[in-house]
């Protein structure tokens, strides 16, 4: 029989009328039936949607632009549109947001927003309907909720601290205070820069701090409007 190129086969959509698949494995030529494949490893290609490891069983309407490797990552997908989540829970309770990229294991795990960000375990787990979040780094962002147009970047940068508008780059940095008597940190409109800087904001007058260096603006913050410059400049 004279070889035949890939692109004089016939396209067939209907897995049921697929006898089986050709593969090697070594140098033994290897039949698998369809069912077989689709059963022990879940994939999907729609439209340009792709989905492996896990296909949400919520999908509606075909949403174009996922891209979905993970189990139960984007469990809960409906509707959503353009989001990349890689990872297991990766965006677990996403429905109808888009424009999402969570990387990592629960990442964005309880997000139902749009336009945010996330890297690494468990960054950006308890954001819920804050926009345009950037999280990177071991549970950077991890107690955000609500809060909108943050950036972390870090080892648990800005971990405990839910206010907006806030920056914080680096270990620990533009954190909040955290006990179970008081709470977390809530303070916004602050940029920490450094190892630990700006890394125990307490309450919500604790607004529009600069930190830069090294433990800069270090230990309890409860205030605001401070600015410091170098190894642990004012710090507490």
């Amino acid at each position: 029989m004279a070889n035949i190129k890939f692109s004089a086969f016939t396209t067939e959509t209907d897995d049921t009328q697929i006898d089986f698949l050709a593969s090697y494995q070594g140098t033994t030529m290897k039949k698998i039936a369809p069912n077989n494949i689709t059963g022990a490893y879940p994939f999907k290609i729609e439209i340009d949607s792709l989905y492996s490891g896990f296909v949400p069983g919520s999908l509606s309407g075909a949403p174009q632009g996922n891209t979905i490797l993970g189990i139960d990552a984007g469990n809960a997908l409906t509707t959503g549109t353009n989001n990349t989540l890689i990872g297991n829970d990766a965006g677990l309770l996403l429905t109808t947001g888009a424009e999402t990229t969570f990387v990592g294991r629960s990442t964005g795990r309880v997000n139902t927003a749009t336009g945010s960000v996330s890297m690494g375990y468990e960054a950006g787990y308890s954001n819920t309907s804050g926009v345009s979040n950037t999280n990177v780094g071991y549970k950077a962002g991890y107690q955000n909720t609500t809060n909108a147009n943050r950036t972390y970047m870090g080892y648990e940068a800005g971990n405990y601290n839910s206010g907006g508008n806030n920056t914080g780059v680096g270990y620990r940095a533009c954190n909040g205070y955290f006990s179970f008597g008081t709470g977390q940190g809530t303070g916004a409109d602050n940029t920490g820069i450094g190892y630990e800087a700006m890394s125990s904001l307490n309450g919500a007058s604790a607004i529009k701090n600069t930190a830069v260096g090294v433990q800069s603006l270090g230990g309890v913050l409860t205030a605001g409007n401070n600015a410091a410059l170098g190894y642990r400049a004012g710090q507490m």
